[in-house]
């Protein structure tokens, strides 16, 4: 385990540069991250621009002959729970389960979140993730896929596949230092938050009664 590499690609949307510092320093010391920065075109919309720049990764992804890759963003920041030996577990437990994408966390709307005794939990639908491993059961269709300026990017990513899973414990979580920097608005600061901490809370929420009952045979656990 201690020889794994996983090649991460940091796509700089916003091209904030403290947004862009942070997310370096958060792999600072982690080696097992092979660091690639990826600078976005200028498009109609961000959306339209993030699914560009991750369709080059994973164009350079197949040239280099990559099979799994990490996809973040400078909105990406680890929780305390992150170590190296629960994110190469998570990897290889979500490729024997034939999983096409494993977040790192999710921020914001989910749908159908089914916990597993691995530690790892299936979805049905993600709305946002700052931390983004794509297997590569999903390069070929993500390319053939198209996509206008309309188009959410996380939620047409979300559609690609069935076979999408989330980490528990998250190892990464929405830097929400960065929302004052992108966003203006005070009360739109405060809905983001509000729906990140949201989000939070129906996971835990989700685990602690999948804890309860199907681990615990219905016991509480205290």
């Amino acid at each position: 385990m201690d020889d794994i590499i996983i090649p991460t690609y940091i796509i700089n949307v916003s091209q904030n540069l403290n947004c862009f510092e942070t997310i370096l320093s958060q792999f600072e010391g982690k080696d097992e991250f092979d660091i690639k920065i990826f600078s976005v075109a200028e498009e109609q919309t961000e959306d339209l621009m993030y699914w560009n720049a991750v369709r080059n990764v994973i164009e350079a992804a197949i040239y280099n002959d990559e099979d799994v890759i990490l996809i973040c963003d400078e909105n990406h920041v680890f929780t305390s729970f992150y170590t190296k030996e629960q994110l190469i577990s998570s990897i290889y437990e979500a490729h024997r389960l034939q999983a096409s994408i494993l977040l790192g966390g999710v921020n914001g709307d989910f749908r159908n979140l089914l916990p597993l005794k691995s530690g790892i939990s299936w979805l049905e639908a993600f709305s946002q993730s700052n931390f983004i491993i794509i297997f590569q059961s999903l390069y070929e269709k993500f390319l053939n896929e198209s996509f206008c300026s309309t188009d959410n990017f996380f939620q047409k990513l979300s559609s690609l596949t069935s076979n999408k899973f989330v980490m528990f414990p998250p190892i990464s979580r929405f830097n929400q230092d960065n929302i004052k920097y992108k966003y203006e608005d005070a009360s739109l600061q405060l809905f983001l938050r509000n729906s990140l901490e949201s989000s939070i809370a129906r996971i835990n929420k989700i685990h602690e009664i999948y804890h309860n009952i199907c681990l615990n045979g219905g016991k509480n656990s205290s």
